[in-house]
C-alpha cells in the first residue's frame, strides 16, 4: 500500500555476489554455469510484474533435493538466498540496503517499520527467484511471517506489489474508518475502492487489505492514540467550538505528510467527519 522505487541492483549483480560466497568448488561450478538462465529468469519476472500477471509465472513443485535448473537443485538456489544473501559479507550488504531503502512497511502501508525481506513470489515455489532484487520487497516482521508462502491462482488474488503496481493502488483514498460506540469510541476500518476502478484492481485492493489483516492492525493503533485526542479535546481544545475541532481533525487528515491510506490520516478523517464525536462535550 506504499509506493517504493525499484532496487538499485539487477539480478546479475545479486546472483554475482551471493555465488561469490560459495565455498564448494563444485556447487559453485554449477552455478556458474546456469548464471545466464536465473538472469534470464529474473527478466521474465520482471517483463511478467510489469504487465501485472505474476500469477501467470509457473511455479517449481517437487522436492527440495530435486534439479531445478542444469545440474543445481531446488534447495541449492534457496540456499542461494539463506547462505548467500542472509549470511555472507557481500549478499548481506544488498539485504541491509533493500531493508533501509524504507522506513515503512510497503505492504501493511504504514503500521510496523520494515525488519525482514519478503519474497513476493515465494522461494518456496520460485527458487530461480530467491536473489532476484524485484521479488524481494522490504516488510516489517508480523507483514512477513504472516504472509507464509501463498501463490496467486489468478490475477485477482494478487497482492499490491509495491515496485509495479498502478498508481492507484498508493495515490488514490481506499481505506475508511467508521467511528463507533460501544463501551468507548472506536474505529473499525474497511477497504472500498473507488467506484471508477476496474473490477479486477478493485478485488485486488480488497484482497490485499484482508489478506494482510488490515482492518485490525489499524484498530489497534487508532485505538491506542484516540485516547490521546480524546485527552486533547478534555484538555487543550477544551473550550473550541465543535467546528473549530473539526476543522482540526480534518486538517491533519488531509495532510500531505501522510498517504492516502495511512491509518492516521484515515482516523482523523473519520473523527472529523463524525459529527457526535466532533460535538461530544467528553466531560
Amino acid at each position: 500500500m506504499r509506493r517504493l522505487p525499484l532496487p538499485p541492483f539487477d539480478t546479475a549483480q545479486v546472483f554475482t555476489a551471493c555465488a561469490s560466497t560459495i565455498r564448494d568448488t563444485d556447487c559453485l561450478n554449477r552455478m556458474s554455469d546456469i548464471s545466464l538462465e536465473v538472469i534470464r529468469r529474473g527478466g521474465f519476472y520482471d517483463a511478467h510484474a510489469q504487465a501485472g500477471v505474476t500469477y501467470a509465472i509457473p511455479k517449481c513443485g517437487g522436492k527440495n533435493d530435486d534439479l531445478v535448473i542444469g545440474q543445481v537443485t531446488k534447495s541449492e538456489l534457496i540456499a542461494l538466498y539463506d547462505a548467500g544473501m542472509v549470511n555472507r559479507k557481500l549478499g548481506r550488504a544488498i539485504y541491509d540496503a533493500l531493508i533501509v531503502s524504507s522506513s515503512f512497511c510497503p505492504s501493511c502501508g504504514s503500521v510496523g517499520a520494515t525488519k525482514n525481506i519478503d519474497h513476493y513470489l515465494p522461494k518456496s515455489s520460485y527458487p530461480w527467484l530467491s536473489i532476484c532484487p524485484y521479488n524481494l520487497v522490504p516488510a516489517c516482521r508480523d507483514c512477513n511471517t504472516e504472509k507464509g508462502s501463498p501463490v496467486a491462482e489468478s490475477a485477482f488474488k494478487q497482492l499490491i506489489h509495491p515496485y509495479y503496481d498502478d498508481e492507484c493502488f498508493f495515490n488514490e483514498v481506499w481505506v475508511f474508518a467508521e467511528v463507533a460506540w460501544e463501551d468507548c469510541y472506536g474505529l473499525r476500518y474497511y477497504a472500498d475502492p473507488p467506484r471508477h476502478w476496474g473490477a479486477l484492481d478493485r478485488a485486488r485492493a480488497i484482497h490485499h487489505f484482508e489478506f494482510y489483516g488490515i482492518a485490525e492492525k489499524y484498530s489497534l493503533l487508532a485505538a491506542e492514540h484516540l485516547s490521546l485526542v480524546i485527552d486533547q479535546r478534555k484538555g487543550y481544545f477544551r473550550d473550541v467550538s465543535p467546528f473549530e475541532f473539526e476543522a482540526y481533525l480534518l486538517d491533519i487528515g488531509l495532510s500531505d505528510a501522510l498517504s492516502p491510506n495511512d491509518w492516521k490520516g484515515v482516523m482523523y478523517r473519520a473523527l472529523g467527519q463524525c459529527v457526535e464525536f466532533t460535538h461530544d462535550s467528553f466531560l
